[in-house]
């Protein structure tokens, strides 16, 4: 008997958003066109206006599948029963993942330099991921401070603040300057500042 033929069902809706994200990172939303994304990927570019229609709905897409994986990421830190400051440390180890050796930003920043011109349901996605990483942040600091493994500096929000901005600007200096280990630097600094040592 001939074995069956397997066949192989392409997902285009999720390349497009997986190609796209990575381009938003490098180069900015606003600085590529569907007609690049089209070529990059082998298709028609009427293929992403069947799925995307405009590129707000394109941008609102990217930044809810990074927030569905970011919801995936912290499920499986808490499947390892992590220590608080372990789950830091990986926190930080995931911004250097998104930085791609210093290539990239992460997808909340390549959206939020341009905020003055950004449309308001794209400005409301940002805001969506972003709180949802200073949720994560703050429930973890404090699980932390109750350990006794980090420092307790300010407010929850401001701890969280502070993280979160810091890593952000942190890949954007690091790309301007072409070398990421200032990355490196940043992380490993702001580590230790929050470490009980």
């Amino acid at each position: 008997m001939a074995r069956p033929k397997l066949s192989y069902k392409r997902n285009t809706k999720a390349e497009i958003v997986k190609a796209a994200t990575a381009i938003a990172q490098a180069k900015g939303f606003h600085a590529f066109t569907y007609q690049e994304l089209a070529d990059k990927l082998k298709i028609r570019k009427a293929s992403i206006h069947y799925y995307f229609p405009n590129k707000v709905d394109l941008g609102v897409d990217i930044l809810e599948s990074t927030g569905t994986w970011f919801d995936g990421w912290c499920w499986e830190l808490e499947e390892k029963e992590l220590a608080p400051l372990k789950k830091i440390e990986a926190y930080f180890n995931f911004f250097h993942f998104i930085s791609n050796k210093g290539s990239r930003i992460c997808p909340c920043g390549a959206f939020s330099i341009l905020w003055p011109i950004l449309p308001g349901k794209l400005q409301k996605a940002v805001r969506k991921l972003t709180v949802a990483q200073i949720k994560w942040l703050k429930a973890t600091l404090h699980e932390g401070r109750v350990s006794g493994d980090i420092v307790k500096t300010g407010s929850l929000d401001e701890q969280s603040q502070i993280i979160l901005a810091s890593l952000q600007g942190g890949l954007q200096t690091s790309r301007t300057q072409g070398d990421p280990r200032h990355f490196q630097e940043i992380t490993r600094h702001l580590f230790n500042l929050f470490r009980r040592r």
